[in-house]
């Protein structure tokens, strides 16, 4: 098990971690940023959201080093990360969360990207400054995130 026990969404009870973490997404999860987010019921009772920022890859590589990496990023979009929390725990276990983050429409992404020459590295690492990034969620509250 790994050293680390974050404590669950809902409460104080802490929630194993495998060591390796997979995630991949679904690409029906996938949707425009104004299209409807389905909450199944039938499958999930503890519905979150959080705003991501994500990296928009513009060429193919792999093995290249850290000093390399922003020769390959294209730009930036939002992109609202829709999880089944009480689903996630389970899967917490196995280190695969396939499920409760693909479920379709789970994705809302957009509506813009921007190149990564409008927005200078050194506002998207951990520190003063950053980027801010605005949501609405239901029409008619916004959440609001920065890269810091």
């Amino acid at each position: 098990m790994s050293s680390r026990t974050p404590r669950a969404p809902s409460g104080n009870t802490p929630c194993a971690i495998a060591p390796w973490i997979n995630f991949f997404q679904n690409v029906d999860a996938i949707v425009g940023p104004d299209e409807a987010v389905v909450y199944p019921e039938h499958l999930t009772e503890e519905l979150d959201y959080e705003l991501e920022l994500a990296v928009v890859v513009r060429k193919t590589g792999k093995w290249f080093s850290p000093d390399e990496a922003m020769d390959y990023v294209g730009g930036y979009v939002i992109f609202n990360d829709i999880t089944a929390r009480d689903i996630q725990r389970r899967e917490m276990q196995s280190g695969v969360f396939s499920f409760s983050k693909g479920i379709d429409t789970f994705c809302p992404i957009g509506p813009w990207i921007v190149t990564a020459d409008e927005i200078p590295e050194t506002d998207l690492s951990v520190g003063p400054g950053g980027v801010d990034a605005t949501v609405p969620v239901g029409g008619n509250t916004s959440v609001t995130v920065n890269t810091n």
